[in-house]
């Protein structure tokens, strides 16, 4: 993907070999796995060069992606999430290099406009009529949200 920024390609070109289905990651998983047994038979050259692990780690990406484009419940915005605490929990990593260059601090106020642009909770149609009961439910309902 570097490649593709020091040759301005965008960034879904660097990507385009990244599966996009469950049988596409699948096959990928598949084909790791007979890349990393095909090294595993090399023997040393396969292990010392770093081959087999490597298409090893590509086959349980692969099946991990697999897993994740099977999962119905999983949304665009849950995986944005995934990657967004992914990202914030590396760069608290980096330590002191985030923070002295702003990028820890530009991350976290990216994150609170998010959270301030975002659409207000609709409220239920039950609590759109004003007795104290139902106003009471809405409260203890919009607190839990």
């Amino acid at each position: 993907m570097a490649l593709g920024a020091l040759l301005g390609l965008p960034a879904a070109a660097a990507r385009a070999a990244e599966p996009t289905t469950v049988d596409e990651a699948q096959a990928a998983a598949q084909a790791s796995r007979d890349k990393a047994e095909f090294y595993g038979s090399l023997g040393g050259v396969g292990y010392k060069t770093g081959l087999e692990q490597r298409a090893q780690a590509d086959a349980a990406r692969y099946d991990a992606m697999a897993e994740t484009l099977a999962s119905p419940t999983v949304t665009q915005q849950m995986l944005d999430q995934e990657r967004m605490d992914n990202l914030e929990a590396h760069y608290r990593a980096l330590g002191g290099v985030t923070y002295k260059t702003g990028i820890e601090q530009r991350g976290e106020a990216a994150a609170r406009m998010e959270e301030l642009t975002a659409p207000p909770a609709q409220p239920s149609l039950s609590c759109l009529p004003t007795k104290p009961s139902v106003d009471a439910l809405c409260a203890f309902q919009n607190e839990r949200r």
